[in-house]
């Protein structure tokens, strides 16, 4: 069975341009990005599969 990695995605708004999200780093589980995002306390992130951003269109 393959090991599910997780990334932690940050929406970054800068003044004038249009929102992007941008990955801001990868972990082995989504309780270690969670724990990140609370801990970090990043209001604009979320923990996504990473196949499911690279296969995303």
């Amino acid at each position: 069975m393959q090991q599910l990695l997780f990334a932690l995605v940050v929406t970054v708004c800068p003044a004038h341009e249009t929102c992007k999200d941008v990955i801001y780093e990868i972990y082995d589980s989504k309780q270690e990005c969670e724990k990140v995002i609370y801990e970090r306390r990043i209001f604009n992130g979320n923990c996504y599969e990473v196949e499911s951003i690279i296969h995303q269109k």
